[in-house]
């Protein structure tokens, strides 16, 4: 999950990018999946 941080006036502002986290939440599941079939060969 990539989180943007802006300083704007002493306030901190947390921006987080959709994109970013839907891209790393599909590496996840791959690496996931990749694991399960790794531990238990089964066809997923």
């Amino acid at each position: 999950m990539i989180i943007c941080i802006i300083y704007v006036k002493g306030v901190y502002i947390f921006i987080i990018d959709i994109y970013y986290i839907l891209y790393y939440d599909f590496l996840y599941q791959i690496f996931f999946f990749s694991l399960l079939k790794l531990y238990y060969p089964i066809n997923l």
